[in-house]
């Protein structure tokens, strides 16, 4: 009986929290926004100065790259566009496949927990991390919590990049490494990138559909 209840209040937790979005500031005045209603309908799209911006979607089984510049959104189906990738590659004589993938992510080692402070409306902690790469070792200050919505959401959205970054079926990458710190924290805020609002509403179905005659070629195509 207690694990039919346990059972049961994870799935209740997991419907709960299947609608998120988060909104980071990053460098350079650029605002990320990230859009989960649940694993195959996700929006991530990144705002840079002068109109211009990128992102990823997810809408059921297909990863889409989403371009947008002058008031022209633009997308590339992701699975084309790495076929493409590799043909080109060898038709160039470029790096061997092995050469292509992700490198090993670094691994970050808490040396100091500090100061408390609230980033986007929840508790939060200021960690100094070591992290080492290429024989050479960097201390930097992030961000963390342990706030349990926070964190799944991070991990949601980690999750989603990594289909993105992670083209060969790595298991590390740099993003997800720094993100997922330790164990029941996330980094929220580090040098070049602040959460800086978590919002758990009800995210509209029409923000994942593509338009109706949109054609997905092998060619880039503007979305009418």
């Amino acid at each position: 009986m207690k694990i039919k209840i346990l059972l049961a209040a994870g799935l209740l937790t997991s419907v709960l929290w299947a609608d998120f979005t988060l909104e980071y500031q990053m460098e350079n005045k650029m605002k990320q926004v990230v859009q989960y209603k649940d694993a195959k309908h996700v929006k991530i799209m990144t705002e840079g100065e002068e109109g211009m911006s990128g992102g990823q979607l997810i809408v059921d089984e297909k990863r889409y790259m989403v371009m947008n510049q002058g008031g022209e959104t633009k997308y590339m189906d992701m699975d084309i566009m790495m076929k493409q990738m590799k043909e080109m590659a060898k038709m160039f004589g470029g790096a061997p496949e092995e050469e292509m993938k992700t490198p090993k992510a670094p691994e970050f080692k808490v040396i100091k927990k500090g100061t408390k402070k609230k980033v986007a409306g929840v508790d939060a902690q200021v960690w100094t991390v070591e992290v080492e790469e290429e024989g050479k070792k960097e201390r930097m200050d992030v961000v963390v919590t342990n706030d349990s919505k926070i964190v799944d959401a991070i991990h949601k959205y980690t999750d989603v990049m990594k289909q993105f970054t992670q083209m060969d079926g790595e298991e590390d990458d740099a993003l997800s490494s720094l993100f997922n710190i330790a164990e029941g924290y996330v980094v929220v805020s580090f040098d070049g990138m602040k959460l800086v609002k978590y919002d758990d509403a009800d995210i509209p179905d029409s923000v994942f559909v593509l338009p109706a005659g949109t054609d997905i070629g092998e060619k880039l195509k503007k979305i009418r």
